[in-house]
């Protein structure tokens, strides 16, 4: 029996994989943010990555929505990137998530849910984001972001600490979803060097375009550190953190003006 013969029968073990319901909603979203998820997908995954040579992917281009399960699978197949996991069958958003919070230090609850395991993931990056920032920096920000936030004091912003900053985005609302937009636009650039021209022409992003740089090198960072151990890290880091960011959005987005 050669090697092939003997290869194939381990996978009839896995059986069929069903989609995971905490990542349905990433078929709804738009256009613009699923090629950036794509594209880090494909960008990241290098010579392992087998999505843009599906048929799927083919067939269908940029209509992400028509192929999503082939979509999810890929990224659901990064985080199954041991040995063990063919036989254990597919990790689910859930275990990917908590790999990348683990790997990025992050603590949490094993009770938590997934919307707050994913915003302790998002506040991670805006903190270490915070301590990159000059005081300069800082005034910038949370001027742009004083607008949009009531009940909370400015009148002394250059001696505030990142707990505000974490406090604006807990809040949600308009400044939230302005915080999580630019952690996407910066993962956009840092991976497929143009931002998203959602952030362009909506024009909410112009104070806070100083987060842009920071937010770049800390998501690299992430990943670079995990790069000689093999892609898998480089890929679920960067798009665990897109698929926590769009959640956000999408749970900020239904009147963010507001």
């Amino acid at each position: 029996m050669n090697v092939v013969e003997c290869y194939i029968p381990i996978f009839m073990f896995v059986g069929v994989r069903e989609m995971d319901p905490d990542l349905t909603f990433m078929a709804q979203m738009p256009e613009e943010q699923l090629q950036v998820f794509v594209e880090t997908l494909i960008e990241k995954g290098g010579l392992t990555e087998t999505l843009s040579v599906s048929d799927e992917y083919k067939k269908y281009g940029k209509n992400y929505a028509e192929y999503w399960s082939r979509i999810e699978k890929e990224y659901r197949d990064f985080g199954s990137n041991t040995i063990t996991s063919v036989f254990s069958g597919a990790n689910t958003y859930r275990e990917i998530l908590v790999l990348v919070l683990k790997q990025c230090n992050v603590n949490y609850d094993s009770s938590d849910s997934i919307e707050n395991m994913e915003e302790l993931l998002l506040e991670s990056i805006i903190k270490n984001m915070w301590e990159k920032l000059s005081k300069a920096e800082r005034i910038a920000l949370l001027s742009d972001l004083k607008d949009d936030v009531n009940n909370i004091d400015f009148n002394s912003i250059g001696g505030i600490t990142s707990s505000l900053l974490i406090q604006i985005f807990r809040a949600g609302g308009f400044a939230s979803y302005k915080i999580t937009l630019i952690i996407v636009n910066a993962i956009a650039k840092a991976i497929l060097g143009r931002g998203l021209s959602l952030a362009a022409n909506a024009g909410i992003v112009k104070g806070i375009s100083v987060l842009v740089g920071p937010i770049g090198m800390i998501v690299t960072a992430l990943w670079s550190v995990y790069d000689l151990a093999g892609p898998a890290y480089r890929v679920i880091i960067p798009c665990t953190i897109l698929i926590a960011a769009y959640r956000k959005m999408e749970l900020t987005s239904s009147n963010p003006m507001s």
